[in-house]
Formats: structure tokens, sequence, C-alpha cells
């Protein structure tokens, strides 16, 4: 909707672009790409703040050169070590008060619970999600559970990502029932503890065409990886 209503404009434009992991990354890369194709990029800005001193540090740093460099080559305007305290309808503030101008701007930054959380009674991690044990049950009420990107695992903290959140079902599946029935039939539900694995494969999709695989070390770029 925002890329459809700035190409209608004859004048240039901006989009904040508020993040700097992989999903904001994906996010700019694709405007660029559909701009592109509408042949409306020249007409429009678009800025990446980061409030990270680097991009994506978590990664093998073959893997950060590749993404900074496509960055780079396209024209996106890349501001790390920049944290946003808050967004106005014509543009953002940062924390040493730097104002940076916007016709739209993108939220994708962390993960952070929803605000009725904060009123709940449960315990909640700095980010205002439930913080649970390994069973997934809250650590302030035993009898709730909670699983997926709203729960930390306060004895792992794993990342926040679709891998760990669809590997959770099981054993929210499991120690509901042994919540609930504990000697139904002949078998017996006994709670089962969320061991999150080491590392998971990842897709960074790059809008051209190629992708990059990433498992722990590890890394392939091409068009294969689509």
């Amino acid at each position: 909707l925002c890329l459809a209503t700035l190409s209608q404009r004859s004048d240039a434009r901006v989009i904040n672009v508020v993040g700097g992991g992989v999903a904001s990354i994906e996010l700019v890369l694709a405007m660029h790409s559909a701009l592109l194709a509408s042949g409306y990029r020249n007409r429009i800005t678009l800025r990446l703040l980061c409030s990270a001193e680097q991009l994506l540090s978590e990664l093998p740093t073959a893997v950060q050169t590749i993404i900074n460099q496509k960055l780079h080559d396209i024209g996106i305007d890349v501001q790390t070590a920049l944290t946003v305290e808050s967004v106005k309808s014509t543009y953002v503030v940062a924390s040493n008060g730097r104002q940076l101008a916007h016709d739209f701007c993108l939220w994708v930054a962390a993960k952070e619970g929803p605000l009725f959380l904060r009123e709940s009674g449960l315990q909640l991690d700095a980010g205002g999600c439930i913080e649970v044990n390994a069973y997934l049950q809250s650590l302030s009420h035993p009898q709730h559970f909670a699983s997926g990107d709203i729960a930390t695992i306060a004895a792992s903290r794993h990342a926040k990502n679709g891998v760990y959140a669809v590997r959770h079902a099981e054993n929210l599946y499991n120690n509901l029932l042994a919540q609930l029935l504990p000697g139904f039939g002949v078998k017996r539900f006994k709670p089962k503890a969320f061991k999150p694995q080491r590392s998971f494969l990842s897709l960074i999709d790059l809008s051209d065409g190629t992708a990059i695989a990433v498992k722990g070390r590890w890394y392939l770029h091409g068009k294969s990886m689509l």
C-alpha cells in the first residue's frame, strides 16, 4: 500500500524501516525489487535504521559481507548504532535526539509482548513476553502455559522464530494432557521439558532470484536455494 501511494507522487519520498534483523532486511530488499520493477526506484529513498553496531552480527562474517555489499550496491541508506525512541507522523526520533524524516515508517524491530500482558499479573521478561520454565509453564502462575514468540524460556532464552515456535507444539500438547489427565487410561502423561536445538537452517531471500542458506557457521548462496 505504501509503495502504491508513493509511486503516484512526482517528488522524491522516503521510507524508514526500523530494525536490523533478517525480516527487516528481506523487507527492504523486497521493496527495492518491487520499486525497480515498477520504474519508481529512483524516486524513493529506502532507509534501514538499526540499533546494533552492525547488521546480523549473529551470522557468519561472510554472510554479513554479502548482505552489506548487496545493500550498498542497490543504494539502501543503512544507519547503524541508531536507536529509535519514538515515531511521529513524518519523522522518527533517535535516542541521540536526531530526527529522520519519512513519508512512511515500517517497524520491524524486536518482538515484544502485547500491552495487555503487562496488566495480567504474569511474570514477564524485559520485552513483555511471558517467562516460562522448560515445561512452558508460567514462572509465576504454573497453571498457565505459553508457547511460541509470546513465551520466553527463562533457562535457555533461545531465539524467537518459527523453528522453535513449531517445536514447542509437541511439548505443549503433552504437558497440557499431563496437567489435565495425569492418570488417564493405560497411559500416564508425564511433563516433558523442551530442549532447544543448538542451530537451525535459515533462508534469507535477497529478492534478486537468489537466497542465502545459513546453519550455524555454514552457508550457501545461490539460485538453487529458492
